[in-house]
């Protein structure tokens, strides 16, 4: 796991450099967990890119520590992959949906992540009609991506039955 080599947990900002666009965009705090959780979690081994590909552009992710110290790694997001020494490794769903969301803010990705931001904050209210109203909406947002990807329009991959788990726990 990265979070073997990395002090993932130290992390204090992050921000996504873009050198096609000269742009310097921080991730906001709450989202931070995003990126932390994913690259903590990544499994080296089963993550690893067998056939890392140079299609789509690369930007930078700045992961600025509490004592001061920084760690950089280069990011594709046309193939969700994140580069380190040691190789490409693809980065998870989540991750996708976020740094698309802040690098292309006009895209169908972006209004994703959106909406299941939206739908993850009102349900972690407390309020038990919000948090209805979160899990049908996290449970239409997954029936319009399997609409969607079943129909072969993308090649993407998501973690659908992930989400359709969650919503029968929530049920």
């Amino acid at each position: 796991m990265l979070k073997d080599v990395w002090p993932i947990d130290d992390v204090s900002d992050i921000f996504i450099y873009n050198e096609r666009t000269g742009e310097k965009i921080e991730i906001p705090k709450e989202r931070q967990y995003v990126v932390t959780q994913a690259l903590a979690w990544t499994d080296l081994d089963k993550a690893r890119a067998l056939k890392p590909d140079d299609k789509g552009y690369m930007v930078t992710l700045a992961l600025y520590m509490q004592d001061g110290k920084e760690y950089g790694f280069r990011y594709n997001p046309v193939q969700n992959t994140f580069d380190l020494d040691s190789g490409q490794y693809y980065a998870n769903d989540k991750m996708l949906l976020l740094l698309k969301g802040l690098l292309e803010p006009d895209s169908r990705l972006a209004e994703l992540d959106r909406l299941l931001e939206q739908a993850r904050v009102e349900y972690s209210a407390d309020d038990s009609a919000k948090s209805t109203k979160a899990s049908c909406m996290i449970f239409g947002v997954c029936w319009w991506m399997a609409a969607i990807f079943t129909r072969g329009k993308s090649g993407l991959l998501f973690s659908v039955t992930y989400s359709f788990i969650f919503i029968m726990t929530v049920w």
